[in-house]
């Protein structure tokens, strides 16, 4: 097409198109560009306007990030202290019934009100492939803001628990929104990871792809329900190439996602 024959093939899966006379190619936005003879911002927004068969994924190239290693806070105390073996548990994680084992295994801590800063606030280490990426820590007497984020931390680029559902090989993993509800799903036997917020990304994307599970269920609160189904409707594409099924969860009225059994 790009050179007057019809000698085309397109990759559904992929998003790439080559002309078997001429040997270009590229993804889906520049087969709509050179065929109309638009720019490529044109061609998304002429798809867009018309798409209904999930190639929407194709206008971005999945990114895995390389992510600098962070450190943990001043001050961190971890969950189990291995020099006198005990474990110290804050009131907050013994409320949400996370036992002291589940904390330890994903590694969790404190900052103690006397630490320089970030005081009073449970932490959840975040790794990726072994390696730190930053800390997400939630204050444990109610101030605000509830959540905090340590410096240039790539939320986009990460999912909470990653390399502990990683490491158990399973066929589904459930998705939800921030670490409790992963610590609570994973005590009852669920392999589960969690965002940070709503917004779904090609990182997210790509960690879900690279666990090679079957599934992936998506555990939103109700009240957020019709957000996240839309947004996973952006990534049917890529998402659910191969044989991985995609399902948004129904909660009952009023159920958190990690009170499930």
């Amino acid at each position: 097409m790009c050179c007057g024959v019809p000698k085309l093939n397109v990759n559904a899966r992929t998003g790439r198109w080559i002309c078997q006379r001429s040997r270009k190619g590229g993804r889906f936005p520049r087969l709509v560009s050179t065929v109309l003879n638009i720019s490529i911002g044109e061609a998304i927004e002429y798809v867009r306007t018309r798409d209904t068969g999930g190639l929407l994924w194709a206008f971005e190239e999945p990114k895995f990030e390389e992510l600098p290693e962070a450190t943990l806070p001043e001050g961190f105390i971890p969950i189990y202290n291995r020099e006198k073996k005990i474990y110290e548990i804050p009131p907050y994680l013994q409320e949400r019934r996370i036992g002291h084992k589940t904390a330890a295994a994903y590694g969790l801590g404190y900052l103690p009100y006397s630490a320089p800063r970030y005081s009073g606030r449970l932490c959840f280490p975040v790794t990726r492939g072994g390696r730190l990426a930053g800390t997400v820590m939630r204050a444990m007497d109610g101030r605000e803001p509830k959540y905090l984020n340590t410096v240039d931390f790539p939320k986009l680029h990460v999912l909470y628990g990653y390399d502990e559902a990683a490491a158990s090989l399973p066929e589904s993993i459930v998705l939800v929104e921030g670490p409790t509800d992963v610590l609570n799903l994973a005590q009852n036997g669920f392999a589960a990871v969690g965002m940070f917020g709503k917004a779904i990304s090609w990182g997210h994307v790509h960690l879900l792809r690279q666990l090679r599970v079957r599934e992936v269920v998506a555990m939103p609160d109700m009240n957020d329900r019709s957000a996240v189904v839309e947004a996973f409707k952006s990534f049917q594409g890529p998402l659910s190439s191969g044989s991985l099924k995609i399902r948004v969860a129904r909660l009952p009225f009023g159920q958190d996602p990690g009170g499930t059994r």
